[in-house]
């Protein structure tokens, strides 16, 4: 799994200058940064779960690398952004995963029991995403150092520091519509 997470890191950075798939911060550190999500995502045991906004493909790409048995959906609205995931999906040989190139608040994107992401853009909009893609009872894990902003229907299921970098944490939440 080591290489397969350092053969996806060369790639984000190799393509990320055209692609925008990172920020500079992140892709300064991305390495560490990839190694304080993993205790997260080991965390994290659904069978099948989307990453919503993909984007570079974290989380979705190392969780597809730890749980070989779930299937993964990267969800990602922008089309060169999905090109390259297609690209490393076939290049880590991630049968397991599929990518969907949709925007979850203007087509159907499925229904998940699990959702997650890491930096869903805009902001204003993950709680309407959330709410067309997750059942009733589903769970939707969100990794960064903030809780994200989320209405009534979402019930806080805890937090968990990274044991490699506590400033980066696992919120996880139930969806609980009204």
């Amino acid at each position: 799994m080591k290489d397969a997470l350092g053969l996806w890191i060369n790639e984000v950075r190799r393509y990320n200058q055209r692609l925008h798939l990172i920020g500079p911060g992140l892709l300064s550190d991305l390495p560490a940064h990839v190694q304080a999500c993993l205790p997260l995502l080991a965390h994290i045991q659904a069978p099948e779960i989307a990453d919503l906004g993909s984007g570079s493909g974290l989380p979705g790409i190392p969780y597809a690398l730890m749980h070989p048995d779930a299937r993964i959906y990267l969800i990602e609205r922008a089309r060169d952004k999905c090109v390259f995931l297609r690209h490393v999906v076939d290049l880590l040989g991630l049968h397991q995963v599929t990518v969907l190139e949709t925007d979850p608040l203007r087509k159907e994107a499925g229904v998940y029991a699990a959702l997650m992401a890491r930096a869903f853009s805009p902001k204003r909009d993950l709680d309407r995403a959330l709410r067309r893609l997750l059942v009733p009872g589903g769970r939707f894990y969100a990794l960064g150092t903030q809780p994200p902003l989320l209405d009534d229907g979402f019930t806080s299921n805890g937090v968990l520091p990274s044991p490699e970098a506590p400033e980066v944490r696992l919120f996880e939440y139930v969806f609980s519509p009204k």
